[in-house]
């Protein structure tokens, strides 16, 4: 899968996870001119959606995977450059990802 003319090979995936079973920062932001691609989300939480965010609770919504989901992305989500990944959700929640640029 191509992602764009800035994805550099080899590629490497990522996992982040929160196993708490609460909100908080999923991803760090990866530097200036970096940007986070969401590949796979998973929620572990049996009814609680899941709601992904730019910034804890205030930030752009980037994604919502309910209570149980996984969803394998064909289309990644692209984060906007330098940009963290926050779970705004109390729920146990795993991503898998790679970083562009």
């Amino acid at each position: 899968m191509i992602l764009s003319a800035t994805t550099k090979l080899p590629r490497t995936i990522n996992v982040a996870n929160l196993t708490s079973g609460s909100a908080g920062q999923l991803i760090a932001a990866p530097g200036a001119g970096k940007n986070i691609v969401l590949v796979d989300l998973m929620n572990g939480h049996a009814t609680t959606t899941a709601v992904l965010e730019t910034a804890s609770s205030s930030g752009d919504v980037i994604a919502q995977v309910p209570g149980s989901g996984a969803i394998s992305l064909n289309a990644p989500i692209k984060v906007a450059a330098n940009t963290p990944v926050h779970v705004t959700s109390a729920t146990k929640f795993t991503a898998t990802y790679l970083i562009e640029g």
